[in-house]
């Protein structure tokens, strides 16, 4: 994939069913197949586990379902 650049201006965003917002800058991709993709560093960066057998996420220990 061919990296088209990068949001000059940092973005909120907020897990439904938490109240912690996190301030972001992605790099945007040519071809991605999804709006936004959060990768494993920035997860592990926030302290946020993605929990497949329950279908959910513990953001600092809050379990949100997916």
């Amino acid at each position: 994939m061919q990296v088209l650049g990068e949001v000059k201006t940092p973005l909120s965003l907020r897990i439904a069913g938490t109240s912690t917002t996190f301030k972001f800058k992605p790099v945007v991709l040519e071809g991605l197949d999804m709006d936004l993709n959060l990768s494993g560093p920035f997860l592990k960066a926030h302290d946020i586990d993605q929990i497949h057998s329950k279908d959910a996420l513990k953001v600092r220990g809050t379990l949100v379902k997916l």
